[in-house]
């Protein structure tokens, strides 16, 4: 079996499979998500641990198991069918696989502004339960446009009361939102962000035409995305959220793909991709389990 993709779901469903005693390659191109923050938080037993050190030591706690192999790899293709997938590696390797784990994760298509890559990770994120709690009661700004950025702002009222929406583009707001914002008292900057920097300590953004806000951290709305492009060429069915259609067993809609982890769901939390990886080993490990069964049925009533 192969999982493409070696964050938190990949290492999951490795281990999962690995102490199933099936073998399993994880093919990992070191691209995550979280990789620029400095902590997780929100997965119990490891919570404020660096996202690197993670890996790190799930990837470890894998050797113990001699049927689970890791590598450094990017899959540029995937094609074939049920027990007989072919994946093209960039370096002209191929492997074969029975079966096939997506752990391919999704990537935030963030505002092109000046700065934002700097503090991308550090003082500026996108998931108010990963990094809410750690700015509690300081003041927030909430980039994007001004409908998703005002739900942000909603839900980030809990962890404070001192919040800046900075507004990309008018998208209508429902009344019911427009609402809410008036009687939260929250400041709604119209000219789009141009630029943003830490000064002495603080968040400077710049806006168009020269005014500036200032904050102690910046959430983002942006968009989310496939990270990769390979569940979409085999033919996997994605949701109108952009997310890879699958079923209770984790089944994509392609016979012999699954799919685990962000890019098959909205919460994009650690014990979530954990768990759902862990729920597609197990179906897979099912699968076997009942040809296995069929196969030494098989066998005994053969002549």
């Amino acid at each position: 079996m192969a999982i493409i993709g070696g964050g938190a779901a990949g290492l999951s469903g490795a281990l999962m499979l690995g102490r199933a005693r099936r073998s399993v390659l994880v093919l990992d191109d070191g691209d995550q998500r979280n990789r620029p923050v400095r902590e997780s938080h929100g997965f119990l037993g490891h919570d404020g641990l660096s996202p690197l050190d993670l890996l790190q030591r799930a990837r470890s706690q894998l050797e113990r198991y001699p049927t689970v192999e890791c590598a450094s790899a990017h899959v540029e293709d995937v094609n074939g069918e049920i027990d007989h997938f072919t994946l093209l590696l960039q370096n002209g390797d191929t492997v074969r696989a029975r079966r096939i784990i997506f752990a391919t994760g999704m990537y935030d298509d963030l505002p092109k502004i000046t700065g934002l890559k700097a503090l991308w990770g550090k003082r500026i994120f996108v998931c108010p339960y990963c990094d809410g709690w750690e700015f509690h009661d300081q003041r927030m700004a909430v980039i994007g446009n001004t409908r998703s950025a005002l739900e942000l702002a909603q839900e980030l009222w809990d962890w404070s009361h001192d919040l800046v929406v900075c507004s990309l583009y008018n998208a209508p707001a429902p009344h019911a939102l427009r609402q809410w914002k008036a009687a939260a008292h929250v400041d709604v900057v119209e000219s789009p962000p141009t630029s943003i920097y830490e000064q002495n300590g603080k968040i400077i953004i710049e806006c168009q035409p020269g005014e500036t806000t200032e904050c102690d951290v910046v959430f983002i709305s942006a968009p989310l995305k496939q990270h990769s492009d390979l569940p979409r060429k085999i033919g996997c069915h994605l949701t109108e959220r952009e997310t890879i259609a699958i079923d209770a067993k984790n089944r994509t809609s392609v016979p012999g793909c699954y799919a685990a982890g962000d890019c098959v769901t909205k919460y994009h939390q650690i014990a979530f991709a954990a768990a759902s990886a862990s729920r597609a080993a197990i179906a897979i490990n099912e699968e076997f389990c009942e040809s296995d069964a069929q196969a030494l049925l098989a066998s005994a009533v053969a002549p």
